[in-house]
């Protein structure tokens, strides 16, 4: 049933769009990349591998270093990005006002892993507008820019 604005559903991204994550993400990988020998910027990270799967920024530092990444670095970076979610994440301005007024049903379609995402969420205390229709990329066979993602949310 269409709601009031014509719409039967809005699907939203996560990072950058609900929460203000990205940079919190640039730094950790930056941070746990020079660590491992691959000397980036977080200003070269955030203009090159914002909204990158990890696994492809992965591959292209590995194709440009000539190297792999070490085993256990990307498990270090989740655990990492977890830990600075609860005391540096921050819900972007004005979204739970925004949110508070839709009538439409909403839901999330994000790239990122389900952990991160439900800790993004339930930190922000934006879980409760929807929960539990909270999708991630892992769920389809193409993530984002397929269409897999955004076709299974709307399901």
């Amino acid at each position: 049933m269409p709601s009031d604005r014509g719409f039967d559903l809005v699907i939203f991204d996560c990072d950058g769009v609900l929460i203000d994550s990205e940079l919190i993400a640039a730094q950790e990988h930056t941070q746990a990349l020079n660590r491992a020998g691959f000397p980036i910027s977080q200003a070269d990270v955030m203009e090159r591998f914002t909204g990158v799967a990890s696994a492809e920024m992965y591959a292209e530092l590995e194709a440009e270093f000539g190297r792999q990444i070490p085993k256990g670095h990307h498990d270090e970076v989740k655990r990492n990005v977890l830990k600075a979610y609860e005391s540096d994440l921050k819900p972007i301005p004005g979204i739970h006002e925004s949110l508070s007024t839709l009538s439409t049903p909403m839901c999330v379609a994000s790239s990122s892993i389900p952990a991160k995402l439900e800790a993004g969420l339930i930190v922000t205390e934006l879980h409760k507008f929807f929960a539990p229709n909270i999708f991630s990329a892992v769920q389809v066979a193409r993530g984002k820019p397929a269409p897999d993602l955004f076709l299974h949310a709307a399901e």
